[in-house]
């Protein structure tokens, strides 16, 4: 009985093992990065003035992208898009090959202003996102929103910024 069960569990194994190396090329993948995004102020010193989310498709099949923003942890119905991709659905639909990247930039000022509309607590999340056709979200971690509040709008000098 013994090695019967041992010959099905690695027969099984190996089964599961060539499916899923099979289907990698048609499988669809997004890599979702966020960073913050600076401008030099005229006493020389770096000002933070937002975040960029880069979206790339690293997967065989194409992607057709509905959102790219922010989201706060939550809460799925409070985002943030730039003017330029329009609400969620059919208004705004962008197709990613395999490598084809697409990145948006988000100010500080958008940011904190949703923030407060929608009183977020300081331990709430805010995510880098990418939302396919299929409304599958791909995400990514920026931050808390009290280490953003605290960013906000104060110039620091180039020596202490780390990234």
């Amino acid at each position: 009985f013994g090695d019967c069960f041992f010959s099905l569990l690695l027969s099984g194994i190996a089964i599961y093992v060539s499916i899923r190396t099979a289907e990698l090329p048609y499988r669809k993948k997004l890599n979702v990065k966020s960073n913050k995004t600076y401008q030099i102020t005229d006493l020389g010193k770096k000002s933070l003035h937002g975040y960029h989310v880069t979206v790339t498709s690293i997967g065989g099949r194409p992607v057709v992208l509905t959102m790219v923003g922010l989201c706060f942890s939550g809460s799925k119905k409070v985002h943030i898009t730039k003017d330029s991709i329009p609400s969620p659905g059919k208004d705004f639909l962008c197709k990613l090959e395999q490598g084809d990247v697409i990145s948006k930039e988000f100010d500080l000022k958008t940011i904190v202003m949703q923030i407060g509309k929608h009183h977020f607590s300081d331990w709430t999340t805010v995510y880098g996102f990418a939302e396919d056709s299929e409304a599958k979200r791909y995400k990514v971690r920026i931050g808390k929103v009290r280490y953003i509040r605290k960013l906000r709008f104060d110039e620091v000098p180039m020596e202490t910024i780390t990234e």
